[in-house]
């Protein structure tokens, strides 16, 4: 295959799919955003551990020391589990077709763990929310008010979570999908060297 070829060959692969330069051009586009909702959300995590430090300090109850104890351990494994995911997404995605391609499934796939992790959690404060029941239930602690006010603003919650988790990883699998054709499409016809 000549350097014509390639050229040419790149230049239709530029305009094969729209849809495929769109998806690979938004994903390459949203770095930097991504970079600032990471930001974000280390600044809610450090907000929430805080909050369950606070609550450890004046902890008089059952319920507010598993409050206090959940928020203290999670928050932080949390967010270093979410900074191990994303980082490898921070570099710069390189130039040429196949470059953003790869770049693309590589924030595809750590975006699909992220969500995953996003799930973890909704099943994690499913769980605490059965251990506060468990607690007031067994006699422990006798503030059901808590409870139920708990339950009502988390059960909601956990339910649109794992619903937004499914259908986001249902949209990220389909965009995964199609990376990986646009890769070995262009494995095939160049031998997987970048014209670019």
């Amino acid at each position: 295959m000549t350097d014509d070829d390639l050229k040419q060959w790149a230049a239709q692969w530029r305009r094969s799919d729209t849809r495929d330069v769109e998806m690979l051009s938004r994903i390459r586009a949203t770095r930097r955003r991504d970079m600032v909702l990471t930001a974000l959300e280390g600044a809610l995590y450090a907000l929430a551990l805080a909050a369950g430090i606070f609550i450890a300090a004046n902890a008089q109850t059952a319920l507010e020391w598993v409050s206090a104890i959940t928020l203290i351990v999670v928050m932080p494994t949390s967010f270093v589990l979410l900074i191990r995911i994303r980082r490898p997404t921070w570099g710069a995605p390189g130039t040429g077709p196949e470059a953003t391609a790869r770049y693309a499934l590589k924030r595809i796939q750590a975006t699909l763990k992220a969500v995953d992790l996003f799930e973890w959690s909704a099943r994690l404060l499913t769980l605490f929310v059965l251990v506060l029941w468990g607690l007031a239930l067994s006699g422990a602690d006798e503030r059901f008010d808590f409870v139920l006010l708990y339950t009502a603003v988390a059960v909601p919650a956990i339910v649109g979570a794992i619903m937004w988790a499914r259908w986001r990883r249902k949209r990220l699998a389909a965009q995964e999908e199609r990376c990986l054709a646009i890769i070995a499409e262009f494995e095939e016809r160049t031998g997987g060297t970048d014209p670019a």
